[in-house]
């Protein structure tokens, strides 16, 4: 499955979870149960939205970020790449994309810049690298 196609389930499922949560404020309302467990079942609706949010800015704008390094380890479907001397970042990839990449390698990964979800991974020949 694509990573447009995850975040769009990811998406739907937010905003249906949002839906769910106000129709379960309103039906407590209406059946006068106490206001304190009304709040707390209202409280998720603000983690919900932001989550949708979040998925949708990073759809509608489509803000890739794309960045080199060095792959330093892979293990199940985290990887770690090493951009500068100091830095490491962490992603989670999908398992066909781990297929293409080996370790001590360089690579190129391009990820949505709010959600960090991985787009594609190449990689990058060192000797053409080096020039």
């Amino acid at each position: 499955m694509k990573t447009k196609t995850s975040l769009q389930i990811l998406l739907f499922i937010s905003l249906l979870m949002t839906f769910i949560t106000f129709i379960k404020g309103f039906v407590n309302t209406v059946l006068e149960r106490p206001n304190w467990l009304v709040a707390l079942q209202l409280s998720p609706i603000p983690i919900f939205m932001f989550a949708a949010v979040v998925i949708s800015l990073d759809l509608v704008k489509k803000d890739y970020v794309t960045l080199k390094g060095r792959l330093k380890s892979k293990v199940r479907n985290k990887i770690v790449v090493k951009v500068n001397s100091d830095v490491d970042r962490k992603f989670t990839v999908k398992n066909d994309l781990m297929n293409d990449i080996s370790e001590d390698n360089d690579i190129e990964i391009q990820y949505y810049k709010r959600t960090k979800a991985v787009i594609s991974i190449k990689s990058i020949n060192s000797e053409a690298r080096e020039f």
